[in-house]
C-alpha cells in the first residue's frame, strides 16, 4: 500500500449539491449505502463521464480468456466513445483499464480504499494513468485502507454508476448476484463449463442476466 500523488487541481470532494454528483445512479443503491460525499482525482467531469459508460468487472484471478474479452470489450465502447468503468483491481479489472486505455479512450476507477492511497501497488503505474487522463472515484476517506467491507461497497457502487454492469469472469454467482441488484441493467460473459471462473457468470445467465456477446450489441440495448 502506497500514498498517492493527491497534489493536483484536479482533486476534488463532491456531495449532493455539486452538479456533479451523479444523483440518479446513486440512487440506484439502498439508502443506507448511499455515499454522503465521493472524493474525485482527474481530469474528467465524473457526469459526463457517465452519461455514456459500461461498468466491466469480474475476478482478480481471470484467465486469459476473461482477460482478453475485457480488454476488447473495453476496446470496443471506446471506439463508439463510451467510457468504460471498472475498479482498478488486479485481473478483469485492469485488462479493461488497460484495453480502454490503449484505444485512447475514457476510463473511471472506482476504488476500495481512499483517494490518497494506491491498491493494489501492482497497478500504480495503471491507476497514475487513469488520474491523469481519466477519473479515480472514492467513497472513502482519505487514509481509509481496504477491506472486506470496501470491497463489497466498492463493487456495488461501481455497477450503479454505470449504464450496465458488464460481468467477465466470477467463480461465485452470489458476488456477482450483488452486483446485479444495483445495476441498471446486468450482462454476464459466457464462459466454458470446464471453467471454474465461469461458474458464476453462466449462473447468472441461466438467472436471466443478459448475454454479453459484443459491445455493439450491449450499446444497441442501451441506446436511448
Amino acid at each position: 500500500m502506497t500514498t498517492a500523488n493527491t497534489h493536483s487541481t484536479n482533486v476534488r470532494t463532491i456531495t449532493p449539491a455539486h452538479p456533479e454528483w451523479p444523483a440518479e445512479q446513486i440512487a440506484r443503491l439502498p439508502e443506507a449505502e448511499r455515499p454522503a460525499m465521493l472524493w474525485l482525482n482527474g481530469p474528467l467531469l465524473l457526469t459526463e463521464a457517465l452519461a455514456r459508460s459500461v461498468a466491466i468487472t469480474g475476478a482478480r484471478a481471470c484467465t486469459p480468456y476473461g482477460c482478453y474479452v475485457a480488454g476488447d470489450f473495453a476496446r470496443g465502447f471506446t471506439e463508439q466513445g463510451w467510457t468504460t468503468l471498472a475498479g482498478g483491481a488486479l485481473g478483469i479489472d485492469e485488462a479493461a483499464h488497460s484495453g480502454a486505455l490503449a484505444a485512447g479512450g475514457r476510463t473511471v476507477a472506482v476504488l476500495s480504499c481512499g483517494i490518497d492511497m494506491t491498491y493494489p501497488r501492482a497497478n500504480a503505474r495503471l491507476l497514475e494513468q487513469i488520474r491523469t487522463t481519466g477519473l479515480l472515484v472514492s467513497a472513502h476517506r482519505p487514509g481509509t485502507h481496504p477491506s472486506r467491507s470496501t470491497f463489497r461497497g466498492r463493487a456495488r457502487l461501481l455497477a450503479a454508476l454505470g449504464r450496465a454492469a458488464v460481468i467477465v469472469e466470477s467463480a461465485n454467482a452470489a458476488k456477482s448476484e450483488e452486483i446485479g441488484e444495483v445495476a441498471a441493467a446486468l450482462y454476464a460473459v459466457p464462459g466454458p463449463l470446464t471453467s471454474q471462473l465461469s461458474m458464476g457468470t453462466n449462473r447468472l445467465l441461466a438467472a436471466g442476466a443478459r448475454p454479453a456477446l459484443t459491445t455493439a450489441g450491449i450499446i444497441a440495448d442501451l441506446a436511448p
